[in-house]
């Protein structure tokens, strides 16, 4: 299997600790915790469901109109908060 490198943005929002956990030693923690195998299948999981349902909506959409609008409904919808005010932030480079 290829290793591919991964761009993420995350925003803390309390004090937080982070840690690297190379693949050896994450397959060999998953091998020996119940508990922790079980959270990663759920995480991937919810990962799968997350990309279906956005390939679903996209193969819907019949023009690139729709596609933009259901895509911003759907980050209005994540980005809402109380207070009815909702920012989207968008990289269009």
């Amino acid at each position: 299997m290829g290793w591919s490198q991964h761009m993420a943005t995350a925003e803390i929002v309390e004090p937080t600790k982070t840690a690297f956990l190379g693949r050896p030693d994450l397959l060999r923690h998953l091998e020996h915790s119940e508990k922790a195998a079980f959270e990663a299948a759920e995480l991937v999981s919810e990962t799968c469901y997350f990309l279906l349902s956005r390939i679903k909506a996209n193969e819907l959409s019949e023009s690139a109109q729709e596609k933009l609008v259901r895509f911003l409904l759907e980050e209005y919808t994540e980005s809402s908060g109380s207070g009815g005010e909702a920012r989207l932030k968008l990289d269009l480079n």
